[in-house]
């Protein structure tokens, strides 16, 4: 088994750009977040003993009676009963933050465009309870996939269509296999027939049902051996 990084020689550009993520990016956020997190925890944890010699010390410079010990002691319990809340404080900011961000993400997604349902003509036999099997079910001469002049982006907004003037027809028996270089649109190709693209101009027409195995990202043979 071969994998399609060793397969294309890409393991120096993968490995860099591993190291780059994670001795670098990485390592670097993860120092700011642990100097970050230490600085909070030390300033949530001093607050109390901070603002009790803060006002203690205001008391003695502005106040002409002493400072004894039925003013300091009630001062101190009530500093020790805030601590927790101060404490909490900083949980609470934090978890704030997270559940605004996990928001907006959940709105945008939800308020995304829908799948275009226009993008593909299905043509499915009458009847829909027997098992459909699109070789047999398209009728003799009748392809099963076909592209006439057709073009597909991923976006509405794209101003560029991904593939454009596609055309293409499969037929009933036929064992059809693209080829091409990583980012020639082979998989849009399929993402188009699926109909999760929007389609541009041109017609695009699937007759039968369709059955869709996601790629395993291996090469298998006896042929090809990993050296």
């Amino acid at each position: 088994m071969l994998t399609p990084h060793r397969l294309f020689a890409w393991e120096e550009a993968f490995t860099a750009k591993l190291h780059q993520i994670r001795n670098v990016e990485e390592l670097s956020m993860l120092r700011w977040s642990g100097i970050v997190s230490a600085l909070f925890q030390f300033f949530w944890t001093a607050i109390p003993f901070f603002v009790s010699l803060a006002t203690f010390t205001t008391y003695s410079l502005t106040q002409k009676e002493h400072l004894t010990a039925d003013i300091i002691f009630p001062a101190l319990s009530l500093y020790q009963l805030l601590s927790f809340p101060l404490a909490m404080a900083a949980g609470i900011i934090s978890a704030t933050l997270q559940a605004t961000v996990s928001a907006q993400r959940i709105s945008e997604f939800l308020d995304s465009g829908e799948l275009d349902s226009d993008a593909r003509k299905v043509e499915l036999p009458q009847q829909q309870h027997e098992p459909l099997i699109p070789a047999i079910e398209a009728k003799a001469g009748e392809p099963l996939v076909e592209l006439k002049g057709a073009s597909f982006s991923w976006s509405t907004s794209q101003q560029t269509p991904t593939l454009n003037d596609i055309d293409l027809s499969v037929g009933k028996g036929e064992l059809l296999a693209v080829l091409g270089k990583v980012g020639d649109g082979k998989s849009s190709l399929l993402s188009a027939i699926l109909g999760e693209m929007h389609r541009c101009k041109g017609d695009l027409t699937v007759r039968g049902r369709t059955a869709y195995f996601v790629q395993g990202g291996w090469c298998m043979g006896s042929s090809i051996r990993d050296k």
